[in-house]
């Protein structure tokens, strides 16, 4: 087996979970990028049914919360990219705060942001939001962001490597829906950096790729005023977990 994200070989044994309660799927750990993928995931025409799966109750909370953190991060300088934009909730907060934010997403329609699709403009800055835990083609599609711009800002959870073989009831695996089939360590981001020549830093649990240096301080200054922003905007995901929960 193959790695998806850097081609090394693995040679050590896949970990078995049940998707959908139904699919068995193997789990393969890269010893050189960190990457923790799924084979084969067949089931995912069915897992598609719906683009946004019923359970992503925390989905209008998700983007107020990046809406506050990427209008510190960057300014409103040029052209910016939501990729994988969903229906395009982000890049019309961001395009209301006065950002001229285009949108892409191939598996989903622009209800609320027609007019701005990508058109293979000039980007400055994509930002891509729970998309890299999806990815099958883990390298071509990370390859398809990198080529149209080196300042790249993702959102995914990071795995904990002492856990990730044993626990399965970490919820960002979604072995109900069956849509996270790739998932990143911090050795992952640090890969990717290298891969693409670019600067990496977790600012606030975005994982910002950057062309130009951030220091110490104005990392720690950037973290400081998010948090203070998201404490006056009272923003909180405890009414999105107790969605969850009653869905269980």
């Amino acid at each position: 087996m193959k790695c998806k994200l850097c081609g090394e070989e693995i040679n050590s044994k896949p970990d078995s979970r049940l998707i959908l309660n139904k699919y068995s799927a193997n789990y393969y750990s890269c010893p050189k990028c960190g990457l923790y993928f799924i084979d084969a995931p067949t089931w995912l025409d069915e897992a598609y049914n719906d683009v946004i799966t019923f359970k992503d109750t925390g989905i209008m909370m998700r983007n107020k919360i990046n809406e506050i953190k990427v209008s510190n991060i960057i300014d409103q300088n040029g052209v910016m990219l939501d990729y994988g934009g969903g229906f395009g909730i982000f890049a019309r907060m961001m395009r209301d705060k006065g950002y001229d934010f285009r949108w892409f997403d191939k598996f989903a329609e622009p209800l609320i942001i027609k007019g701005f699709e990508y058109n293979d403009e000039k980007v400055d800055w994509i930002t891509c939001f729970e998309c890299l835990e999806h990815l099958d083609d883990v390298s071509g599609d990370i390859d398809k962001i990198f080529k149209i711009s080196h300042n790249v800002i993702f959102s995914t959870e990071l795995y904990d490597s002492l856990s990730i073989h044993t626990d399965d009831s970490w919820d960002y695996l979604c072995l109900e829906t069956g849509q996270h089939i790739a998932f990143y360590s911090e050795e992952t981001m640090k890969y990717l950096a290298q891969k693409y020549n670019t600067n990496y830093y977790n600012i606030s649990g975005l994982h910002v790729f950057s062309e130009k240096k951030y220091s110490n301080l104005k990392r720690i200054f950037l973290k400081l005023k998010i948090k203070m922003q998201l404490i006056i905007n009272g923003v909180s995901y405890r009414y999105c977990e107790r969605d969850n929960k009653n869905l269980n």
